[in-house]
């Protein structure tokens, strides 16, 4: 009878060494860029300013977060479990508009979905939106962007913004959050390039 008595226990053995390991929990990450201080007494772009959404290229484009390393930054890599909550043009979009309106660059800005008749265009290009692994640990943020008037199609200006942070350490979520600081460095020297300029 021992034999039999047995026999449970190994499968139980040979079924437990077979279980696979646990897969790790993807990680989603949004962005909330802070809005700036002091909105405009009066809106530098008359009539309503429309935010399209932005170019972006490859990797860039896509919802996990991207990162190169400090000594190859040619080269860039995906993470497998940590994205962003939707793709880097679309929350980018959303996230600019929110900090226009904020500023009070014009009297309305939306976006296409909204189906307004704009009078102005933000137009642009994700050209870095990354994680630079590596000591100094840090991430970088680099957008292409411009103003276009659409009574006449005219460029008004389209400049490169780039902007870096460091951080403590290589975490996703630390990047994350350090991307938000960066990409608000970028949407402040927009503004501040628009008030410069008078648009009209």
């Amino acid at each position: 009878m021992r034999p039999i008595i047995l026999l449970p226990v190994l499968a139980l053995i040979l079924l437990g060494g077979c279980a696979q390991p646990e897969l790790p929990r993807d990680h989603f990450y949004r962005l909330m860029v802070p809005t700036p201080e002091g909105a405009s007494s009066a809106p530098e772009l008359p009539g309503v300013i429309e935010v399209q959404r932005l170019a972006a290229d490859g990797l860039v484009s896509e919802r996990p977060l991207v990162f190169s390393f400090r000594d190859d930054t040619q080269a860039l890599r995906q993470y497998n479990y940590n994205l962003w909550n939707e793709a880097p043009p679309a929350i980018v979009q959303d996230q600019l508009s929110r900090y226009l309106q904020a500023a009070g660059i014009a009297r309305r800005v939306v976006t296409p979905e909204l189906r307004q008749r704009p009078d102005y265009q933000v137009v642009g290009k994700i050209r870095r939106f990354e994680q630079v692994v590596g000591a100094p640990h840090g991430v970088a943020v680099e957008l292409e962007l411009g103003v276009v008037r659409l009574r006449d199609d005219g460029l008004v200006f389209r400049r490169s913004y780039f902007a870096e942070r460091k951080t403590v350490d290589d975490a996703p979520a630390t990047a994350a959050r350090a991307i938000n600081e960066a990409l608000a460095e970028v949407f402040a020297g927009f503004v501040r390039d628009i008030r410069e300029l008078k648009v009209r």
